[in-house]
């Protein structure tokens, strides 16, 4: 099945560990040069290592803080600079705050929305104009279970919303760029053990 991807460059956010860093060594794998980025240093420089290590090309910016469109749009630029094109959009990145809701302060609710949700955003806007460029492309979004349905014990209001925002999105997302040739999913996977949820285990 190897060499699926041959020839494609993919965008992947959050590729320090957990889903991205496994995205980004399949990808490679399957033929695909990779772009990266991630606020954890160490862990994406080990990400970029391990693709390379295994025969792939990567490049990556960390720390990088996609919530700030700026930054969104200069990881854009990083790809069409080093590969010229861009054919999938891989959004994983996020980070999220948990607790029942009498308990859930304004500002974690703002950190999850701004890192679940914004960033989301901020890196379609910055990368579809590159895209359409290419000729088209896959748009891939990470949302949750969470987002369609209610999860006990995890104080999961934020999460939920913004994975919810994510689904409501996508079919929009899809409608708009079709044209363009560019299709838009979503991917909604229950609770999986990474770096990132450990303390939920």
């Amino acid at each position: 099945m190897a060499g699926r991807l041959e020839g494609k460059v993919a965008l992947i956010t959050g590729t320090a560990g957990g889903q991205g860093r496994a995205a980004a060594v399949l990808f490679a794998r399957e033929g695909a040069k990779i772009v990266g980025c991630d606020l954890k240093v160490e862990g994406d420089q080990e990400t970029v290592r391990m693709v390379r290590d295994a025969g792939g090309e990567m490049v990556s910016i960390e720390p990088l803080d996609l919530g700030d469109l700026d930054k969104a749009q200069k990881l854009a630029e990083l790809t069409e600079k080093t590969y010229g094109r861009l054919d999938i959009l891989y959004n994983n990145a996020g980070a999220a705050r948990f607790a029942p809701v009498a308990d859930f302060p304004l500002e974690d609710w703002e950190f999850t929305v701004r890192n679940e949700l914004h960033l989301v955003f901020t890196m379609i806007k910055a990368a579809i104009p590159l895209m359409i460029r290419s000729g088209g492309g896959s748009l891939i979004s990470t949302a949750s279970v969470a987002g369609i349905m209610g999860l006990p014990g995890l104080g999961n209001l934020a999460h939920a919303a913004t994975k919810g925002g994510v689904l409501g999105i996508t079919p929009q997302l899809a409608l708009e760029l079709a044209p363009y040739g560019i299709r838009a999913n979503a991917i909604a996977p229950g609770l999986i053990q990474t770096p990132a949820t450990e303390f939920l285990f």
